[in-house]
Formats: C-alpha cells, sequence, structure tokens
C-alpha cells in the first residue's frame, strides 16, 4: 500500500463502498458519511493533530429496519 493510501479514508473519497450489516437486526446498514462531516461545516476541513501513521475516520452508519444508528472507525489497517 502506498503512503497516499494510508492517509485517506477509502469510503470518504468513494474508492470504495461500505457494506455492514447492523448487529441488532442483520439487516444492510446505509452509510451516513464522516462524523466530522456531520459535527460542523467546517470540520472536514480543520487541521489534524494526529500523526498521520495513526489516521482514521470514524463513519456513522444507520439501519432503515430498526432505527439504530452506529459509529465505524475506519484505520489505516483496514485500508
Amino acid at each position: 500500500m502506498r503512503k497516499l493510501d494510508k492517509q485517506i479514508c477509502l469510503y470518504c473519497n468513494a474508492l470504495a463502498e461500505l457494506h455492514l450489516n447492523c448487529p441488532a437486526c442483520g439487516g444492510a446498514m446505509e452509510d451516513y458519511g464522516a462524523l466530522q462531516d456531520i459535527l460542523g461545516p467546517y470540520a472536514p476541513y480543520e487541521e489534524n493533530e494526529a500523526p498521520r501513521e495513526n489516521y482514521s475516520c470514524i463513519h456513522q452508519l444507520y439501519c432503515p429496519n430498526c432505527h439504530e444508528t452506529y459509529q465505524y472507525h475506519i484505520s489505516t489497517e483496514n485500508n
């Protein structure tokens, strides 16, 4: 894996699709995007103080069947 691949979220950049099943009901979950996009209008553009080797992105997932919301942590190990 190239160094650049470790510094971006494949799901945020539409390089891959996130397909997960709900742990409560087993239904297909919907990816609502990165949590930092939900927290504020400038959150995705703010400087991240974390070292780039430990990059992680948190995605908000929603189950339309049981109306549960989950957070999925994506790190360089997941890419």
